[in-house]
């Protein structure tokens, strides 16, 4: 990167930049990472707390990968002065092995554990499940094929002792994770670890622990089987309590509605998956409830092991097509060795999580579901020799609709919190694709329902995030809010870039269904149109263009059009103010906003002056064409009529980098002499 063609900033510049933005130096470079704060995997906490300082110790530590590098340059606006710059390059002496081999390695020995408390938790898991897991191919075959090949059982493998320090053992692993920083917000492209998830993990694997902790070492059927009822339902209690409060203020993620899945998921596959994990939770509560310690443990890789698979997705280690399929795995493996060796059992508890899965999606509350189903189970621990001695299930049956009866007032209210205020429907809390046509040849519009409200300024724009290392800004091209729903509608118009080697952000969203979820943020923009002060606001460099006094130049390039047709439209609407415009496409059927951008010459004929600028051959445009037409390519001798103009000028730039600069540079080379023209690249 060539840091001499970059603004120059010092340190007192650097901090007295407005406060909206976020700013961090990186060996030497400005870095204006604003629109990457909820992009972060690991959170925008940590990128506010170097805001305005030097974060390239702390970046070399945590051990960035190359792509991290290479998407850093995007936000570079300048450099620091009087400093060292070094390039934000991987070392070129280690092989492509080598520099994964290092990625790899510095995203697993991280600093937060140094003493590798959390792994060795982790490795002694691994062995346990691995044990298990093993112990249980070997009965199932015993079972099936009535021989005992090796005479391996549960019982003989895992003395109590043992049992007991591998259920502890699950219990600090899951504690342990808070040693470690994850970010707050729910990261909208990848099933990735945050503190949200991270809590509902510790709660539900600690339930799994506690009762097989109580299996173990409370002998009496009926007290048993009464504190693994309290524990059950103090769970779900839980559950709530973490969402409500650990679910950020500007995020409306639900640990399996909102989760997020790899590009191509279809809406049929997302379907499924969102049913086989909301099938596999009630179906993990069934068995805490009426099994024992060796098939409530089978519950636990699942829990575990999906923190475990979230926190490499962020990491970059694993895609989230591989975290959806191992999630999977984990969550039914052990089902068909259960149907071998208790068939009965194991269909009972599965008609039982079907019923109350159905019950649940009919808007049962739950502590109604759940509340006779652990009467039953209390019933069942009676002994057959206390068959009339029915008064401690009388105590502790009427404890626990008690303590259902509380739970369900106060989850109600929790509750209430995540409906809408007039209809009290559930609120769909994706961003979510309504619609996406082909307008043109290469042109679609999508309409899109944002999951929260987005207020967006005249000339503003939302990020898209495809991956990690592809996103793109769009500028609406119009946007309604629905106060029924808290929510926004917007408008997209894109064009479709298509290359054989790598996938496009356009062709992405091109190829999105009705029903997709995508990865939005909003509103992003330093500059913008104010309505009210009839100024354009640049907030980084802290300036307001008023446009009263200034002739108005708007030019765009492709989709660039999008955020200046709307520039053009509310310029001329609030202020009367007569507008320049010029338009460069390669054809007319190319231009993806020529219906809206007639419509506005037609309606101020005096007030809007249109050049349209068409590059391609046999290009066809229809009669009455109300603009200047020119089949030719922009060039400095056209621009010549802006430079020579009377009085100050801005002139507002929105199109492809290098055509930008095209552009700059020929205004720059005419205006030599006359420092009343103000550029401003959108």
């Amino acid at each position: 990167m060539d840091h001499e063609k970059l603004p120059e900033f010092n340190l007192e510049q650097i901090k007295t930049m407005p406060a909206s933005r976020v700013v961090i130096i990186f060996n030497g470079y400005v870095c204006d990472v604003t629109e990457f704060l909820k992009l972060h995997p690991g959170g925008g906490e940590i990128l506010l707390k170097y805001n305005r300082q030097d974060a390239t110790k702390e970046f070399e530590k945590i051990g960035h990968s190359s792509d991290a590098r290479e998407l850093l340059k995007e936000y570079v606006v300048g450099y620091v002065a009087n400093t060292n710059i070094n390039e934000l390059e991987v070392d070129k002496n280690l092989s492509v092995f080598h520099q994964k081999l290092l990625h790899i390695k510095n995203k697993l020995m991280t600093h937060e554990d140094p003493f590798f408390f959390h792994k060795i938790f982790g490795l002694l898991i691994l062995v346990h499940i691995f044990m298990r897991s093993s112990v249980m191919v070997f009965e199932s075959s015993d079972t099936l094929f009535g021989n005992s090949y090796f005479g391996l059982t549960m019982e003989t493998m895992f003395p109590v002792w043992l049992m007991l320090l591998f259920a502890i053992c699950h219990g600090f692993l899951s504690l342990s994770s808070l040693i470690f920083h994850v970010p707050k917000h729910a990261n909208q492209n990848k099933p990735m670890i945050h503190s949200m998830f991270r809590a509902h993990s510790i709660c539900f694997a600690l339930r799994a622990v506690l009762v097989m902790i109580v299996d173990l070492i409370i002998a009496d059927p009926q007290i048993q089987q009464f504190i693994i009822c309290l524990i059950v339902i103090s769970c779900f209690y839980s559950s709530d309590i973490i969402s409500d409060r650990l679910t950020a203020s500007d995020d409306r993620y639900k640990t399996t509605d909102s989760m997020p899945y790899w590009p191509d998921c279809s809406p049929i596959r997302q379907n499924i998956h969102k049913l086989s994990y909301a099938f596999a939770q009630y179906l993990a509560s069934v068995i805490c409830i009426f099994g024992t310690y060796e098939s409530v443990f089978f519950t636990l890789p699942a829990i575990q092991g999906a923190a475990f698979l979230m926190t490499l997705t962020r990491k970059n280690l694993i895609s989230p097509y591989a975290y959806h399929q191992i999630y999977t795995f984990l969550l039914f493996y052990a089902v068909p060795f259960f149907l071998i060796i208790a068939p009965i059992k194991i269909s009972l508890v599965i008609a039982i999580a079907a019923v109350c899965l159905y019950l649940r999606t009919i808007k049962v509350n739950k502590y109604l579901i759940w509340g006779p189903i652990l009467l039953v189970a209390t019933y069942k621990a009676i002994p057959d020799d206390l068959v009339l001695d029915y008064y401690l299930y009388y105590y502790f049956s009427a404890t626990i609709i008690l303590l259902c009866a509380i739970f369900m007032y106060l989850s109600n209210k929790l509750e209430r919190k995540q409906l809408n205020g007039k209809g009290g429907s559930r609120l769909d809390l994706n961003n979510r694709v309504l619609s996406c046509n082909k307008i043109s040849t290469d042109g679609y519009e999508l309409i899109i329902r944002t999951k929260m409200p987005i207020y967006l300024n005249v000339g503003q724009h939302i990020l898209i995030q495809v991956n990690d290392s592809l996103s793109r800004k769009y500028t609406p091209i119009w946007h309604k809010y629905l106060p029924e729903t808290d929510q926004t509608l917007i408008a997209l118009r894109i064009k479709k870039y298509t290359n054989e080697h790598y996938m496009t952000a356009s062709s992405y969203l091109a190829s999105r269904k009705d029903g997709s979820v995508l990865a939005l943020f909003g509103p992003h923009g330093s500059k913008y149109y104010c309505v009210k002060n009839k100024s354009i606001i640049d907030s980084v460099n802290n300036k307001a263009y008023e446009l009263t006094k200034n002739n108005i130049y708007l030019i765009s390039a492709g989709t660039g059009i999008t955020p200046i047709y709307q520039l053009a439209k509310n310029i001329i609407s609030n202020q009367s103010k007569h507008v320049k415009l010029i338009t460069c496409d390669r054809t007319f059927e190319h231009q993806i906003m020529k219906d809206e951008l007639i419509e506005l010459k037609k309606e101020n004929p005096k007030l809007l002056n249109w050049t349209c600028f068409l590059s391609g051959q046999n290009t066809s445009v229809p009669d009455g064409f109300p603009g200047e037409l020119r089949t030719e390519r922009l060039s400095g001798i056209h621009l010549n009529e802006i430079t020579q103009a009377i009085g100050s000028s801005i002139v507002i730039l929105c199109g492809p980098n290098g055509w930008q600069d095209m552009i700059c540079e020929n205004l720059k080379m005419g205006d030599a002499a006359n420092a009343k023209l103000n550029i401003l690249c959108w």
